[in-house]
Order: C-alpha cells, then sequence, then structure tokens
C-alpha cells in the first residue's frame, strides 16, 4: 500500500530486504524493485527510511 507522498508502510524489516512491488496500469502490468537495509530502533518507534528509488523491472 503506498499513501501520500508515495509512502510505503512495510512490516518485519529483516537487516536487509528486497522489495518487489507489482501493480495495474492501463497499459498493462508494471513492477519495480528496491533493496532497503534496516536497523532497527531500540525505541520501537515507526523509523522513517529513504528515499529509496523503485527501478523498473524489465525482466
Amino acid at each position: 500500500m503506498v499513501g501520500y507522498d508515495s509512502l510505503t508502510f512495510i512490516d518485519d524489516l529483516k537487516a536487509q530486504n528486497h522489495v518487489l512491488a507489482h501493480w495495474n496500469t492501463v497499459a498493462g502490468n508494471a513492477a519495480c524493485e528496491v533493496d532497503v537495509s534496516f536497523a532497527p530502533s531500540s525505541a520501537h518507534a515507526l523509523n522513517t527510511l529513504g528515499p529509496y528509488v523503485c527501478r523498473k523491472v524489465t525482466r
């Protein structure tokens, strides 16, 4: 789910994550991918990571 300003909320992140997103467009299906590193906060707060750029999948 992507919200306002293109913010995305993801649960259960590991130290290294590969995110692959798929969606439908008028022209057909589309996809992008990005690698995200994560170090959890000791305060158990919602961390803001990035910005990251999701690169178009062409395979």
